[in-house]
């Protein structure tokens, strides 16, 4: 594994598992299946010096980033054999990071800061790729169905769309709403946002009011899309999420039992839960389906502000505010959902194997195809 890596002069903040009187070898076991690795049911990672607001897992599985108010970015690896190891600290912030998101490749990494500015990031190089600035502080940053877009989004409602290849080339869009977050659907067509109001307001690319969702009581705070991209989830002040089906602009499901006003939702990868963190540090996972509570995770800090769930859903990451000194944590938590995990490594495996198969007997045709048989068809040809 590379050697953990500083971008700046200071020096590196090792990151360790607050588990007493164990060391951490004994900890990670190897699965029997050899197919998910398992690990202590809540996994606290330390290396930011202050509270927590952004985590994402990236889509291969084998890294997490993480932000808050230390200004810095941090890269852990997830990997078994060095879990929980800091591989790169990224300084270039001069106030929180708020926002963080993996392209769909999981290669670049982009960053919503306080300070106004959104910076990008090569992961494979550790490479600062671009800083871009907007009027305010910005609030959500999020890579389009396409590698080559980024949107950002500031209080105020100005939503940007940075093209990646070529810096000059934006397009700003005004909701004119107070926005707290906000998704672009799968075929870029639409905008969802929602903020200080308790609608979810669809716009075009034009910043065209087309639609609305109305159900919550209260402030919403993240809007969050589905992997498929035919289900929106929003989570509120009123202490509810609420799933929405947007190809019919209506309510699914609303999922009722938080204590305290929601701050983060997201989906699990094969649309079939919805994980939520609240104001009292709890996180509750939820089959969309029915309703029903599949686990709840409380003691996770004093206020949770991001989550993030593994490829596979075996984990959750978890970023939030602690009262602990000055120990800030990530919290890695089981999601209890181990059979799913298991399920779709090992049909991911079944189309890898399927594919190679595939290839093969094409290459086999190919071997055994007589040059006699290629000049007659081509001869038939004409």
């Amino acid at each position: 594994m590379n050697k953990l890596i500083s971008l700046c002069a200071s020096s590196m903040i090792a990151i360790l598992f607050l588990l007493p009187q164990t060391c951490f070898a004994q900890e990670i076991i190897a699965d029997t299946t050899p197919v998910v690795k398992s690990l202590k049911s809540i996994n606290h990672l330390l290396g930011s010096k202050s509270d927590l607001e952004a985590v994402a897992i990236s889509p291969t599985g084998k890294i997490l980033a993480a932000g808050g108010w230390d200004k810095n970015i941090y890269i852990y690896s997830l990997e078994l054999g060095d879990f929980g190891e800091i591989i790169y600290t990224f300084k270039h912030h001069t106030s929180a990071v708020i926002s963080l998101s993996f392209d769909i490749r999981g290669q670049n990494l982009v960053c919503g800061s306080n300070d106004h500015t959104l910076s990008t990031w090569n992961i494979d190089s550790a490479i600062n790729t671009g800083i871009q600035r907007q009027d305010l502080a910005i609030n959500t940053v999020i890579h389009g169905p396409s590698v080559k877009y980024i949107y950002s989004c500031t209080k105020d409602g100005q939503i940007k769309m940075w093209d990646t290849k070529d810096s000059k080339r934006t397009r700003s869009i005004n909701t004119n709403q107070k926005t707290n977050s906000f998704i672009i659907t799968k075929d870029r067509k639409s905008i969802y946002a929602a903020g200080e109001s308790n609608t979810i307001t669809q716009y075009n690319l034009k910043g065209v009011k087309i639609g609305a969702l109305d159900g919550h009581t209260a402030f919403i705070n993240e809007v969050s899309l589905s992997p498929s991209g035919a289900l929106l989830a929003s989570a509120s002040n009123d202490k509810t999420v609420i799933v929405w089906e947007l190809l019919k602009r209506k309510q699914k499901i609303a999922l009722i039992g938080h204590t305290a006003k929601v701050n983060s939702v997201t989906f699990s990868s094969d649309n079939k839960y919805v994980i939520s963190g609240d104001h009292s540090g709890e996180i509750i996972i939820w089959d969309i389906s029915t309703g029903d509570i599949v686990k709840r995770i409380p003691g996770l800090g004093n206020s949770i502000r991001d989550i993030s769930v593994s490829r596979y859903m075996d984990y959750v990451a978890v970023a939030s505010y602690e009262n602990s000194g000055d120990e800030h944590v990530i919290y890695y938590c089981a999601t209890g959902l181990l059979n799913n995990a298991l399920d779709m490594k090992r049909k991911a495996t079944e189309r890898k194997i399927a594919a190679k198969e595939k290839q093969k007997k094409l290459e086999e045709n190919y071997d055994t195809e007589e040059i006699e048989d290629i000049l007659k068809e081509t001869q038939e040809q004409f």
